[in-house]
Protein backbone atom coordinates (compact mmCIF):
# COMPACT_ATOMS: atom_id res chain seq x y z
CA UNK A 1 0.00 0.00 0.00
CA UNK A 2 1.23 3.44 -0.57
CA UNK A 3 0.40 6.94 -2.22
CA UNK A 4 1.40 8.33 -5.51
CA UNK A 5 0.72 12.37 -5.86
CA UNK A 6 -1.15 13.67 -8.60
CA UNK A 7 -2.05 17.18 -9.81
CA UNK A 8 -4.72 18.85 -8.40
CA UNK A 9 -6.51 19.54 -11.09
CA UNK A 10 -10.24 19.53 -12.03
CA UNK A 11 -11.00 18.55 -15.79
CA UNK A 12 -13.82 17.61 -18.00
CA UNK A 13 -14.35 14.16 -18.84
CA UNK A 14 -15.81 13.39 -22.50
CA UNK A 15 -16.31 10.02 -22.28
CA UNK A 16 -18.28 10.11 -18.94
CA UNK A 17 -19.69 13.42 -19.42
CA UNK A 18 -18.30 14.84 -15.79
CA UNK A 19 -15.71 16.76 -14.02
CA UNK A 20 -13.04 14.44 -12.49
CA UNK A 21 -10.45 15.15 -10.39
CA UNK A 22 -12.16 15.16 -7.33
CA UNK A 23 -11.94 12.72 -4.34
CA UNK A 24 -13.44 9.30 -5.23
CA UNK A 25 -13.48 6.25 -2.66
CA UNK A 26 -15.62 4.18 -5.18
CA UNK A 27 -19.36 4.19 -5.25
CA UNK A 28 -21.03 6.83 -2.92
CA UNK A 29 -18.82 6.66 -0.24
CA UNK A 30 -18.11 10.26 0.64
CA UNK A 31 -14.82 10.96 3.30
CA UNK A 32 -13.47 14.05 2.30
CA UNK A 33 -16.54 15.82 0.47
CA UNK A 34 -17.57 15.81 -2.96
CA UNK A 35 -16.16 18.88 -3.91
CA UNK A 36 -12.63 18.40 -2.67
CA UNK A 37 -9.70 18.07 -5.16
CA UNK A 38 -7.22 14.91 -4.90
CA UNK A 39 -4.07 15.19 -4.54
CA UNK A 40 -2.87 11.52 -4.49
CA UNK A 41 -4.13 8.36 -5.57
CA UNK A 42 -3.74 5.74 -2.84
CA UNK A 43 -3.06 2.25 -4.14
CA UNK A 44 -3.28 -1.32 -2.69
CA UNK A 45 -1.15 -3.87 -4.65
CA UNK A 46 -1.07 -8.02 -4.02
CA UNK A 47 2.21 -9.43 -4.40
CA UNK A 48 2.67 -13.73 -4.22
CA UNK A 49 5.06 -14.98 -2.23
CA UNK A 50 5.11 -18.52 -4.42
CA UNK A 51 4.66 -17.16 -7.67
CA UNK A 52 6.35 -14.03 -9.91
CA UNK A 53 2.95 -12.12 -10.32
CA UNK A 54 2.24 -8.99 -8.64
CA UNK A 55 -1.05 -6.78 -9.36
CA UNK A 56 -2.89 -3.43 -7.97
CA UNK A 57 -6.15 -4.31 -7.33
CA UNK A 58 -7.70 -1.16 -6.21
CA UNK A 59 -7.16 2.88 -6.09
CA UNK A 60 -8.63 5.70 -4.21
CA UNK A 61 -8.26 9.61 -5.02
CA UNK A 62 -7.82 11.25 -1.61
CA UNK A 63 -6.32 14.62 -0.42
CA UNK A 64 -4.47 13.42 2.84
CA UNK A 65 -7.10 10.54 4.04
CA UNK A 66 -6.84 10.39 7.69
CA UNK A 67 -6.01 7.21 9.72
CA UNK A 68 -9.48 5.67 10.59
CA UNK A 69 -10.50 5.91 6.98
CA UNK A 70 -7.52 4.76 5.70
CA UNK A 71 -7.54 1.50 8.39
CA UNK A 72 -11.27 0.85 7.12
CA UNK A 73 -9.80 1.01 3.26
CA UNK A 74 -7.18 -1.74 4.85
CA UNK A 75 -9.51 -3.53 6.28
CA UNK A 76 -11.99 -3.35 3.01
CA UNK A 77 -9.24 -4.62 0.84
CA UNK A 78 -7.95 -7.46 2.66
CA UNK A 79 -12.25 -8.73 3.19
CA UNK A 80 -11.97 -9.08 -0.40
CA UNK A 81 -9.22 -10.79 -0.72
CA UNK A 82 -10.24 -13.37 1.35
CA UNK A 83 -13.90 -13.54 -0.07
CA UNK A 84 -11.60 -13.79 -3.36
CA UNK A 85 -9.35 -16.80 -2.06
CA UNK A 86 -6.51 -15.43 -0.99
CA UNK A 87 -4.52 -15.53 2.52
CA UNK A 88 -2.79 -12.36 2.88
CA UNK A 89 0.01 -12.40 5.14
CA UNK A 90 1.44 -9.44 5.67
CA UNK A 91 0.74 -5.39 4.54
CA UNK A 92 3.99 -3.35 3.51
CA UNK A 93 3.89 0.66 3.77
CA UNK A 94 6.32 3.67 4.46
CA UNK A 95 7.03 5.44 7.32
CA UNK A 96 4.43 8.33 7.15
CA UNK A 97 2.77 9.53 10.50
CA UNK A 98 -0.42 8.31 9.12
CA UNK A 99 0.69 4.72 8.40
CA UNK A 100 1.78 4.71 11.63
CA UNK A 101 -1.64 6.05 13.37
CA UNK A 102 -3.28 3.49 10.93
CA UNK A 103 -1.69 0.39 12.20
CA UNK A 104 -2.29 1.50 15.81
CA UNK A 105 -5.74 1.60 15.05
CA UNK A 106 -5.76 -2.01 13.71
CA UNK A 107 -3.84 -2.92 16.41
CA UNK A 108 -0.53 -2.83 15.74
CA UNK A 109 2.69 -2.52 18.83
CA UNK A 110 5.14 -0.48 16.80
CA UNK A 111 7.15 0.15 19.89
CA UNK A 112 10.58 -1.19 20.28
CA UNK A 113 12.17 -3.41 22.71
CA UNK A 114 36.82 10.89 -2.76
CA UNK A 115 35.18 7.85 -5.09
CA UNK A 116 35.40 4.22 -3.70
CA UNK A 117 34.30 1.14 -5.19
CA UNK A 118 30.54 2.57 -4.13
CA UNK A 119 30.39 5.42 -6.29
CA UNK A 120 29.18 7.92 -4.34
CA UNK A 121 28.39 11.26 -5.89
CA UNK A 122 26.94 14.59 -4.75
CA UNK A 123 23.80 12.80 -5.09
CA UNK A 124 24.83 10.98 -2.31
CA UNK A 125 25.37 13.81 -0.05
CA UNK A 126 23.06 16.19 -0.93
CA UNK A 127 20.20 13.48 -0.21
CA UNK A 128 17.91 16.10 1.05
CA UNK A 129 16.90 16.70 -2.32
CA UNK A 130 16.18 12.83 -3.42
CA UNK A 131 14.87 12.14 0.07
CA UNK A 132 12.25 10.01 -1.55
CA UNK A 133 14.97 7.55 -3.26
CA UNK A 134 15.68 4.97 -1.29
CA UNK A 135 18.16 3.41 -3.57
CA UNK A 136 20.19 5.83 -2.16
CA UNK A 137 20.46 4.92 0.93
CA UNK A 138 20.92 1.68 -0.04
CA UNK A 139 24.21 3.06 -1.68
CA UNK A 140 25.31 4.98 0.97
CA UNK A 141 24.68 2.88 4.39
CA UNK A 142 26.46 -0.21 2.49
CA UNK A 143 29.32 -2.14 3.41
CA UNK A 144 31.50 -0.60 0.07
CA UNK A 145 31.40 2.68 1.96
CA UNK A 146 32.04 1.21 5.77
CA UNK A 147 35.48 -0.38 4.31
CA UNK A 148 35.78 2.87 2.45
CA UNK A 149 35.99 4.35 5.58
CA UNK A 150 38.31 2.22 7.52
CA UNK A 151 40.56 2.78 4.56
CA UNK A 152 40.65 6.50 5.13
CA UNK A 153 40.89 5.47 8.80
CA UNK A 154 43.43 2.97 8.79
CA UNK A 155 45.60 5.83 6.01
CA UNK A 156 45.42 8.65 8.63
CA UNK A 157 43.49 10.71 6.54
CA UNK A 158 42.25 13.68 8.47
CA UNK A 159 38.32 14.05 9.73
CA UNK A 160 38.35 10.08 9.67
CA UNK A 161 39.98 8.91 13.14
CA UNK A 162 36.80 8.63 14.76
CA UNK A 163 34.49 6.97 12.31
CA UNK A 164 34.42 3.60 13.74
CA UNK A 165 30.70 4.24 14.95
CA UNK A 166 29.82 5.25 11.32
CA UNK A 167 31.78 2.14 10.01
CA UNK A 168 29.21 0.18 12.59
CA UNK A 169 26.38 1.90 11.45
CA UNK A 170 26.70 1.18 8.08
CA UNK A 171 27.73 -2.33 8.15
CA UNK A 172 24.59 -3.05 10.26
CA UNK A 173 22.58 -1.51 8.35
CA UNK A 174 23.63 -2.94 4.84
CA UNK A 175 23.01 -6.30 6.78
CA UNK A 176 20.13 -5.94 7.58
CA UNK A 177 19.13 -4.40 3.71
CA UNK A 178 20.62 -7.92 2.08
CA UNK A 179 18.63 -10.30 4.98
CA UNK A 180 15.33 -8.13 3.90
CA UNK A 181 15.64 -8.28 0.07
CA UNK A 182 16.10 -12.13 -0.68
CA UNK A 183 15.74 -12.76 -4.38
CA UNK A 184 17.00 -15.87 -5.65
CA UNK A 185 16.26 -19.05 -3.65
CA UNK A 186 20.41 -20.39 -4.26
CA UNK A 187 21.56 -17.39 -2.95
CA UNK A 188 23.72 -18.40 0.05
CA UNK A 189 24.50 -16.30 3.77
CA UNK A 190 22.72 -13.10 4.66
CA UNK A 191 21.51 -13.51 0.81
CA UNK A 192 19.94 -16.80 1.30
CA UNK A 193 16.18 -17.00 1.46
CA UNK A 194 14.13 -18.06 4.81
CA UNK A 195 14.10 -21.86 4.87
CA UNK A 196 12.54 -23.95 7.73
CA UNK A 197 16.54 -25.42 8.31
CA UNK A 198 18.17 -21.65 8.20
CA UNK A 199 14.76 -19.39 10.14
CA UNK A 200 16.79 -19.29 13.77
CA UNK A 201 20.23 -18.42 12.06
CA UNK A 202 18.96 -15.69 10.56
CA UNK A 203 16.96 -14.78 13.23
CA UNK A 204 20.39 -14.97 15.77
CA UNK A 205 22.08 -13.33 12.75
CA UNK A 206 19.33 -9.95 12.54
CA UNK A 207 18.28 -9.62 15.61
CA UNK A 208 21.59 -8.25 17.47
CA UNK A 209 22.16 -5.67 14.52
CA UNK A 210 18.04 -4.44 15.15
CA UNK A 211 18.99 -4.30 18.99
CA UNK A 212 22.15 -2.34 17.98
CA UNK A 213 19.77 -0.07 16.15
CA UNK A 214 18.12 0.71 19.70
CA UNK A 215 20.79 1.81 21.38
CA UNK A 216 21.73 4.48 18.64
CA UNK A 217 21.53 8.11 20.32
CA UNK A 218 20.81 11.52 19.51
CA UNK A 219 21.59 14.40 21.84
CA UNK A 220 22.19 11.72 24.66
CA UNK A 221 18.09 10.67 23.75
CA UNK A 222 17.64 7.15 22.39
CA UNK A 223 16.95 7.57 19.04
CA UNK A 224 13.88 5.15 18.66
CA UNK A 225 12.14 7.86 21.05
CA UNK A 226 12.58 10.85 18.98
CA UNK A 227 10.94 12.21 15.90
CA UNK A 228 13.61 10.72 14.05
CA UNK A 229 13.14 7.09 14.92
CA UNK A 230 11.07 6.04 11.91
CA UNK A 231 14.40 3.82 10.46
CA UNK A 232 14.47 1.81 13.54
CA UNK A 233 10.73 1.26 13.90
CA UNK A 234 10.37 0.37 10.57
CA UNK A 235 13.14 -2.28 10.60
CA UNK A 236 12.57 -3.83 13.56
CA UNK A 237 8.39 -4.01 12.50
CA UNK A 238 9.32 -5.70 9.22
CA UNK A 239 12.33 -8.34 10.66
CA UNK A 240 10.01 -9.87 13.51
CA UNK A 241 6.56 -9.44 11.20
CA UNK A 242 8.67 -11.32 8.48
CA UNK A 243 9.93 -13.98 10.50
CA UNK A 244 6.95 -14.41 12.34
CA UNK A 245 4.87 -14.52 8.95
CA UNK A 246 7.77 -17.41 8.34
CA UNK A 247 7.47 -19.59 11.59
CA UNK A 248 3.47 -19.66 11.09
CA UNK A 249 4.21 -20.38 7.27
CA UNK A 250 6.19 -23.17 7.71
CA UNK A 251 4.12 -24.31 10.90
CA UNK A 252 1.21 -25.09 9.37
CA UNK A 253 2.68 -26.84 6.04
CA UNK A 254 1.42 -25.11 3.22
CA UNK A 255 4.07 -26.52 0.82
CA UNK A 256 6.60 -23.10 0.51
CA UNK A 257 10.07 -24.39 0.01
CA UNK A 258 11.55 -21.54 1.29
CA UNK A 259 10.64 -17.76 1.85
CA UNK A 260 12.29 -14.88 -0.64
CA UNK A 261 12.10 -11.81 1.77
CA UNK A 262 12.57 -9.11 -1.16
CA UNK A 263 8.52 -9.98 -1.61
CA UNK A 264 7.51 -8.29 1.00
CA UNK A 265 9.58 -5.39 0.06
CA UNK A 266 7.16 -2.31 -1.24
CA UNK A 267 9.56 -1.52 -4.15
CA UNK A 268 7.02 -3.25 -5.98
CA UNK A 269 4.50 -0.66 -5.65
CA UNK A 270 7.15 1.78 -6.49
CA UNK A 271 8.05 0.30 -9.60
CA UNK A 272 4.27 0.56 -10.87
CA UNK A 273 3.81 4.01 -9.67
CA UNK A 274 7.11 4.52 -12.07
CA UNK A 275 5.54 2.75 -14.96
CA UNK A 276 2.66 5.06 -14.46
CA UNK A 277 4.45 8.09 -14.32
CA UNK A 278 6.59 6.82 -17.54
CA UNK A 279 3.34 6.53 -19.38
CA UNK A 280 3.45 10.03 -20.03
CA UNK A 281 7.08 10.78 -20.21
CA UNK A 282 8.36 11.00 -16.61
CA UNK A 283 5.40 12.80 -14.94
CA UNK A 284 5.79 13.37 -11.57
CA UNK A 285 2.13 14.77 -11.15
CA UNK A 286 -0.09 13.11 -13.61
CA UNK A 287 -3.88 14.16 -13.53
CA UNK A 288 -6.80 11.85 -12.04
CA UNK A 289 -7.75 10.96 -15.97
CA UNK A 290 -3.98 10.28 -16.71
CA UNK A 291 -3.88 8.29 -13.79
CA UNK A 292 -6.92 5.85 -14.60
CA UNK A 293 -5.22 5.95 -18.47
CA UNK A 294 -2.32 4.58 -17.41
CA UNK A 295 -3.44 1.99 -15.04
CA UNK A 296 -5.58 0.66 -17.40
CA UNK A 297 -2.82 0.36 -19.97
CA UNK A 298 -0.42 -1.47 -17.71
CA UNK A 299 -3.05 -4.11 -16.79
CA UNK A 300 -4.33 -4.34 -20.67
CA UNK A 301 -0.30 -4.11 -22.46
CA UNK A 302 0.97 -5.66 -19.40
CA UNK A 303 4.14 -3.96 -20.70
CA UNK A 304 5.04 -0.35 -19.28
CA UNK A 305 8.79 0.12 -18.56
CA UNK A 306 10.11 1.70 -15.29
CA UNK A 307 12.36 4.72 -15.16
CA UNK A 308 15.51 4.08 -14.14
CA UNK A 309 15.55 7.40 -12.08
CA UNK A 310 12.71 5.80 -10.14
CA UNK A 311 12.61 5.75 -6.28
CA UNK A 312 14.04 2.25 -5.98
CA UNK A 313 16.18 0.15 -8.36
CA UNK A 314 14.31 -2.40 -10.52
CA UNK A 315 15.85 -6.13 -10.43
CA UNK A 316 13.35 -8.10 -12.64
CA UNK A 317 14.86 -9.78 -15.38
CA UNK A 318 12.03 -9.54 -17.74
CA UNK A 319 12.52 -7.19 -20.08
CA UNK A 320 8.51 -6.45 -20.69
CA UNK A 321 8.91 -5.53 -17.44
CA UNK A 322 5.65 -7.44 -16.67
CA UNK A 323 3.36 -7.42 -13.45
CA UNK A 324 1.88 -10.83 -14.23
CA UNK A 325 3.12 -13.95 -14.58
CA UNK A 326 2.34 -16.29 -17.39
CA UNK A 327 3.27 -20.11 -16.92
CA UNK A 328 1.81 -22.86 -19.22
CA UNK A 329 1.30 -26.43 -17.98
CA UNK A 330 3.90 -29.06 -18.55
CA UNK A 331 3.38 -31.65 -21.05
CA UNK A 332 3.68 -35.01 -19.86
Amino acid sequence: MDAMCIKKQIVWDQKIHKFVGYCDFGGELQIEGPETAATEALVFMLVSLTGKWKIPVGYVFQNKVNAVSQAELIKSSLVLAHQSGLRVWGVTCDGAFTNFSTFKILGCNMKLSLKFANKLTSVHIGWKNNKMKVKLAAQLLSSSTAKALQYLKDNNFQRFGDCEATNEYCKSTDQIFIILNSRCSFSKGYKSPIFKSNIHFLQDKIMPLINYLSTLKLKNQLLYTTNKKTLILGFTAAVRSIFEISKNIFTENLNFKYILTYNFSQDHIEMLFGRIRQRYGTNNNPIVVQFKTAMKQILIKNSIKCSENSNCNSFDNDVTASIFSFTHNSKN
